[in-house]
């Protein structure tokens, strides 16, 4: 099985700040990162905002939403489509995971297995599921398209929504008042 890496670098941070270039150890957080990885990985992807560049890594852009929740989804869509047929799967971490050993990430890639029973291996603990420290094939790409396409659709209802209940909103306190 051809196994990459992801590493999601992020985007626009509410602060400003580039998370991916905090001090960690004798380098950054992306460098770990990408060490981590290379360990038992290539190609690596460093999936970052378009505004964000670092030419240390291989770098793909992912679009960016305004909708915080779709970020992660989109910068999973951004590596897996940056691979395209030069592996089967690959293990995306975030950025802020420097704690990641390799030994708990090739165990996640061996739950997956050659086998094509299973799409994604996805830790499990106490605290919940943890979807950026884990493997996925690189043939979801088609499900997660699907997946922000609906998305997408939605929060474009839900804003028109928003526009019209706002437009009545003046609309009636204009008529209470006259």
């Amino acid at each position: 099985m051809r196994i990459a890496g992801i590493v999601l670098a992020g985007g626009e941070p509410p602060d400003g700040d580039d998370k991916s270039a905090l001090p960690f150890h004798d380098g950054s957080l992306l460098e770990r990162a990408v060490a981590t990885l290379a360990s038992f990985a290539s190609p690596i992807v460093v999936v970052r905002a378009a505004d964000r560049r670092d030419a240390r890594f291989p770098r793909t852009s992912a679009k960016r939403s305004t909708r915080g929740p779709t970020r992660p989804l989109e910068g999973l869509r951004a590596g897996l489509a940056a691979l395209g047929d030069s592996a089967d799967c690959a293990f995306v971490v975030a950025v802020d995971l420097p704690f990641l050993s390799a030994a708990f990430a090739q165990r996640v890639v061996a739950l997956l297995g050659d086998h094509d029973a299973h799409d994604a291996a996805v830790p499990r603990t106490v605290d919940g599921v943890h979807p950026l420290a884990a493997c996925y094939r690189v043939r979801v790409l088609p499900v997660i398209d699907r997946l922000l396409a609906r998305i997408a659709s939605r929060c474009t209802s839900c804003s028109r929504a928003s526009t019209a209940a706002s437009s009545t909103r003046r609309t009636c306190r204009m008529s209470a008042r006259s």
